[in-house]
């Protein structure tokens, strides 16, 4: 059974809500329900139609009431009731006292995410996914799968299986997509939470401009920022600005300051909920260094990493690194090879070495 109500913050943080379940009308909440997804206590992010679902025939086997009502609440004391409604767990008992025979989904299987696999996707950046679903249909007559997402209820043919969403676009943050099994005579399963779910972008990263790349087995799932940003400074053989009394500008002619700088940005998150600012710092040293043709360059590292949580995403640490790379270059030499024109080949060797170290502090939630 779905229970859905609306949630505000002004400051837009997930919040923890709690629910209850009265059989009397609401003169108490006092009836021992824990069959709900998510559980009692779970952190929602603010918006319209959030939604528990209960599992009543777990909690209430074999009842029936008009007189159910269900009472929500976030932390602070502020909670609100429902209309009294009426649930009858009666319907499919079987020979048995008590047992409910109804149609059960055993798993709904995407690339990413299955009973044992969660993902989390990035609200706004598309990426479609199919969905398919595992029933069981208990020894009753298949019906319909009901895919109830933020759009609505779609019914698919129970020979079908399958439904695709962008889960990026279909979906805003904090939305959920559930599945229910419906037999021919109208016996529901419970409904079944798909195991993923959509969440806004971290801190400092617009979904414009990133891109969903799969892991090279397919399985895991990456966001990242393409292409990555890059900017060269100072760089030599920029071309010649000269001045008045006609010298080079440094920079801008030639090689006159005989290295060059560069800044890279690459940003990257994983269905797993992290996420990973990278900014790299390269200073490139004269080429054609002594007389070695080795070609030196110093570079630098500072990185940001989050890690989202159910109530948004959170610094979990930072690193710095410093390294150093040298290109070697062997001289040209002439390669031969017969009834062919005279060839040259050369030779590139780099040698690297970095060091990197781990910033850790508790930082609090954005």
């Amino acid at each position: 059974m779905e229970v859905l109500f609306d949630l505000t913050n002004p400051l837009g943080s997930a919040v923890p809500v709690s629910i209850a379940v009265s059989t009397n009308n609401g003169a108490t909440y006092d009836l021992p329900a824990t069959s709900f997804v998510p559980a009692s206590g779970s952190a929602f992010v603010p918006g319209n139609n959030r939604m528990f679902v209960w599992d009543a025939g777990a909690d209430w086997n074999g009842r029936v009431s008009s007189q159910v009502r269900f009472r929500v609440a976030v932390a602070g004391g502020l909670a609100a009731e429902s209309p009294a409604v009426e649930v009858d767990t009666r319907d499919g008992q079987s020979s048995e006292p008590g047992e409910i025979v109804r149609p059960q989904v055993v798993d709904v299987v995407s690339q990413y995410c299955d009973r044992q696999r969660h993902v989390y996707f990035l609200e706004g950046v598309s990426l479609e996914q199919t969905f398919r679903v595992v029933a069981n249909w208990n020894g009753k007559t298949p019906g319909e799968i009901l895919f109830k997402g933020p759009r609505g209820t779609h019914k698919v043919p129970a020979d079908r299986l399958t439904r695709t969403y962008n889960v990026g676009r279909d979906f805003r943050a904090g939305d959920r997509l559930w599945v229910v099994l419906e037999a021919g005579d109208g016996t529901r399963s419970a409904p079944y939470p798909v195991n993923f779910e959509v969440i806004e972008s971290p801190p400092g990263l617009s979904p414009g401009g990133v891109a969903a790349v799969a892991s090279e087995d397919s399985q895991a799932l990456r966001y990242k920022r393409l292409p990555k940003v890059r900017a060269d400074f100072l760089r030599e053989d920029r071309g010649s600005i000269p001045t008045a009394d006609g010298r080079p500008i440094p920079g801008m002619s030639g090689n006159p300051l005989k290295f060059n700088l560069a800044l890279a940005l690459s940003v990257e998150v994983g269905g797993d909920g992290a996420a990973r600012f990278e900014d790299r710092l390269e200073l490139g040293l004269p080429e054609q260094w002594n007389i070695l043709n080795a070609s030196p360059s110093i570079r630098g590292l500072a990185a940001l990493n989050y890690q989202y949580t159910g109530n948004g995403w959170k610094i979990s640490h930072g690193n710095l690194g410093v390294g150093g790379k040298l290109r070697w270059e062997t001289p040209p030499f002439p390669i031969s090879v017969p009834f062919l024109p005279a060839l040259y080949g050369q030779l590139e060797f780099d040698f690297l070495a970095t060091a990197q170290g781990k910033i850790v502090a508790n930082f609090a939630p954005f």
